[in-house]
C-alpha cells in the first residue's frame, strides 16, 4: 500500500497541470456522465428555455447587460448578465439542448477545481503539492456539489466560482505586475456579474495575499484597497440598468425569519443553518431542492446544536494556537467560515433557509481545513503512515458517496422528478408541495386527455390540501380551488377556497379570474361582473377580461357602463381585436346601426375571414344603404 501511495504522489508531483485536469475530467465524469441524460429542470424554464434574452442568442447582446432579470420582467434573480450571456452563446452555437447545457455544467465545474488547485499552488508553494491536490480532488467528489453540476439554473453559481478563483490565481501570480492587478480586477468583477456572492472574494483576495506574504498586513491593505474598483463598477454598471416591474415576496413558509412570527428563534435557526452546513459537507444524509418552512426545526434547542458550536469554537481555538506550526489548514477555516457567514440566516434570513449550493465557497475551505487540519493533528502526534490514511480516507469516501451521487443525479430529469423525490423525503415540505401542485396545473391546462386531466387534478388537490394543512397560503387556495371548478366542476367546494384565496391575496389575477369565469357558468352575473371590475382595477391591461365584463354587462342592459369599460379597455391596449369585436357587438345589442357598422368594418379590417360579423355587417347595410 505504502508503495502505491508512493508511486501516486509521485506521479502528482511530477504531473503537468494539464495531465491533472484531465484526470479530473475523467472523475467528473464518472460521477456526473448520467447528468447528460437529464432535461431542464426547476427554475431552468424561467432562466433559459423561456427566457426571450437568453433564446434569442448574441441577437439580444445589449439586453443581457441592461435587463434586471432573468426573467425578463421580474426581478426575481436579481443582475446576473455574465450566467445569461453564457446561456446566450450556448444557445448560438447549439440551440436549445440539454444535453449541451449538462455538459457545459460539469466542464465549468472541472474547471473551478483545477483552477482550486492551481490557487492553492501559487499561494502555498512551500506545501507538498500532492497535498494541495488532496484538497482539489476532496472538493471535486464532494456530494454537496451535486445540486450546482446538476441544475442548469445554477450556471450563475459556476461561473461565479470559475471567474472568483481566476481572480485570486491573477491577483496572487505576480501582484506586483500591472497586468496580474488588471486581470484580478477584470475577472472578480466578471465573478460579480455572474452572482452577487461572488462579493465574498473582496474578503478573500486580501486574505489570500496575507498567507502569500508571510503575514504582510501592509500588502493585504493595499489590496484591500483595491477591492474598491469592482464594487464601484459593479454600482456604476448596474445604476442605469432596466428594473424588472415585479418584485419577488419573501414569505413565512420559504423562512420563518420573513414572517417574524416567531423571530425569537433567530438563534436556534442560525445553529440549525450551521449545523445542516457541517453535516452535509462531510457526510450528507440526504439531498433537497428546495428547504424552508417545516423541513429544520425552528424552535427548541436540541443538545447536538451546541456540541456542535462547542467543537466549531474548539477548532477555531486549536487553529490559532498553532498557527506559527502548520498556517494552511487556518485560511482553509477562515475561507470557510467567511463562505459561511452569509448563509447562516445571521445578517438576513435566506430564501429557503438552507441550500447545498449555498456552501460552494465554503467548501473549498472545508477541503484544505480537513486535509492540512488532519496533517497537523498527525505531525504534531508524530502519526505513522498520515498520508496512506489520508489518502485512503479520500478514496473510500468517494466510492461509497459515488452510487448516492449517481441516484441523486437520476432524480434531477426534470421538475417534477426532483420536486417528487424531494417531497418523499420531506413530505411536510409546504413550498415543495406547492410548486409541484403548481407544475401539475401547468401541465393540466396543456393536456385535453379526460383521463390524464382527472389525474393531474386529484393531484393537484392532494398537494394543496396537505400542504395547507400544515401552513395555508393563497397561491396552494387558488390552485385548490382552481382544480375544483375546472377539472370537476365542484362549484361549492371551489367557491369556499378560490374566496378564501381572495381574501388571503385580493390582488391575485388568477383567483379573480376564476371567481368571474366560475359565478358566470352557474348564472351568477352580479358577482361575476363585481369580481371583473375588481380584476381590471388591478390589471388593465387583461383585454379579455373587458370583453368578457362587456358582455355580461350589455345582458343586464347596462350598455352605457359596458361601453363605458369597453372604451377604457381601448384607452389602456389601443383598438385590439377582442375590444373592437365587443364594441360593435354592444351597439349591435342595441340595435345602434350606424355604430355597429362603424366598428363591425375595424373587426373585419382585422379579422376579414368571421363570417357571423361579416354576416351581420352585410345584412345592416343591406337594410341601411344610407350608412354604406
Amino acid at each position: 500500500m505504502n508503495k502505491l501511495i508512493s508511486q501516486i504522489t509521485s506521479w502528482v508531483n511530477g504531473a503537468s497541470t494539464f495531465k491533472i485536469g484531465i484526470l479530473f475530467v475523467v472523475i467528473s465524469l464518472i460521477f456526473y456522465a448520467n447528468t447528460l441524460n437529464n432535461g431542464y429542470s426547476l427554475d431552468d424554464e424561467f432562466i433559459y428555455t423561456s427566457n426571450p434574452i437568453a433564446t434569442n442568442g448574441l441577437g439580444s447582446f445589449s439586453k443581457i447587460f441592461t435587463q434586471a432579470s432573468f426573467d425578463y420582467g421580474s426581478n426575481q434573480y436579481g443582475y446576473r448578465p455574465m450566467a445569461v450571456l453564457s446561456f446566450a452563446l450556448e444557445n448560438q452555437c447549439f440551440g436549445v439542448n440539454a444535453t449541451v447545457s449538462h455538459l457545459v455544467n460539469i466542464l465549468l465545474y472541472v474547471c473551478s477545481t483545477l483552477l482550486f488547485f492551481m490557487v492553492l499552488q501559487v499561494l502555498f508553494i512551500r506545501e507538498d503539492r500532492f497535498y494541495l491536490f488532496l484538497s482539489a480532488l476532496f472538493f471535486l467528489v464532494l456530494p454537496i456539489h451535486s445540486e450546482i453540476v446538476n441544475n442548469v439554473k445554477c450556471r450563475d453559481e459556476l461561473l461565479m466560482l470559475f471567474f472568483g478563483l481566476l481572480s485570486v490565481y491573477y491577483w496572487l501570480k505576480d501582484s506586483n505586475k500591472f497586468k496580474s492587478i488588471f486581470l484580478g480586477l477584470l475577472f472578480l468583477v466578471a465573478s460579480i456579474l455572474s452572482k452577487k456572492t461572488g462579493y465574498l472574494f473582496l474578503g478573500i483576495i486580501p486574505l489570500a495575499v496575507f498567507f502569500k506574504t508571510e503575514g504582510s498586513w501592509k500588502k493585504s491593505f493595499v489590496s484591500l484597497g483595491f477591492m474598491v474598483i469592482p464594487v464601484v463598477l459593479f454600482r456604476l454598471i448596474t445604476k442605469r440598468f432596466k428594473e424588472g416591474k415585479g418584485k419577488r415576496v419573501y414569505e413565512f413558509v420559504e423562512n420563518p425569519l420573513y414572517g417574524g412570527e416567531i423571530a425569537y428563534d433567530r438563534f436556534t435557526i442560525i445553529l440549525e443553518s450551521n449545523w445542516f452546513y457541517l453535516k452535509n459537507l462531510i457526510f450528507p444524509t440526504e439531498f433537497i431542492s428546495y428547504y424552508g418552512f417545516n423541513t429544520l426545526a425552528i424552535s427548541g434547542y436540541r443538545p447536538i446544536l451546541f456540541v456542535g458550536v462547542i467543537i466549531a469554537l474548539a477548532l477555531i481555538i486549536l487553529s490559532l494556537r498553532v498557527f506559527k506550526e502548520q498556517k494552511v489548514h487556518l485560511f482553509g477555516l477562515i475561507v470557510l467560515l467567511v463562505g459561511l457567514f452569509p448563509f447562516l440566516n445571521i445578517v438576513t434570513p435566506m430564501v429557503g433557509i438552507v441550500a447545498e449550493r449555498f456552501a460552494t465557497i465554503a467548501s473549498m475551505g472545508f477541503c484544505v481545513f480537513l486535509v492540512f487540519g488532519f496533517l497537523t493533528v498527525a505531525r504534531r502526534f508524530k502519526l505513522q503512515k498520515a498520508t496512506t490514511y489520508l489518502f485512503s480516507f479520500i478514496v473510500l469516501y468517494s466510492v461509497a458517496y459515488l452510487p448516492v451521487i449517481w441516484s441523486r443525479n437520476t432524480e434531477w430529469e426534470s421538475k417534477l422528478s426532483v420536486m417528487e423525490a424531494d417531497l418523499q423525503k420531506t413530505p411536510e415540505n409546504v413550498v415543495l408541495s406547492s410548486n409541484l401542485a403548481s407544475n401539475y396545473s401547468s401541465m393540466l391546462s396543456k393536456t385535453n386527455t379526460p383521463q390524464q386531466r382527472v389525474a393531474y387534478g386529484k393531484r393537484i388537490i392532494d398537494l394543496t390540501e396537505k400542504a395547507n394543512a400544515l401552513y395555508p397560503i393563497a397561491e396552494n387556495y387558488f390552485l385548490l380551488g382552481s382544480t375544483q371548478y375546472i377539472v370537476f366542476k365542484d362549484f361549492k367546494a371551489a367557491e369556499k377556497n378560490l374566496l378564501q384565496a381572495y381574501k388571503m391575496n385580493a390582488v391575485h389575477f388568477g383567483t379573480l379570474y376564476n371567481l368571474a369565469n366560475m359565478y358566470k357558468e352557474v348564472n351568477k352575473a352580479k358577482e361575476s361582473v363585481q369580481y371583473l371590475k375588481l380584476l381590471l382595477n388591478e390589471y388593465p391591461k387583461s383585454i379579455a377580461s373587458y370583453g368578457m365584463l362587456a358582455q355580461q354587462l350589455a345582458e343586464q342592459g347596462k350598455f352605457k357602463e359596458a361601453l363605458e369599460f369597453t372604451q377604457s379597455g381601448i384607452n389602456q391596449n389601443g383598438e385590439q381585436y377582442e375590444l373592437v369585436l365587443s364594441m360593435g357587438n354592444i351597439y349591435y345589442m342595441q340595435r345602434d346601426a350606424k355604430n355597429t357598422i362603424l366598428w363591425y368594418k375595424k373587426v373585419m379590417a382585422q379579422r376579414p375571414n368571421n363570417v357571423e360579423i361579416n354576416e351581420r355587417l352585410s345584412r345592416l347595410l343591406q337594410y341601411n344603404p344610407n350608412l354604406r
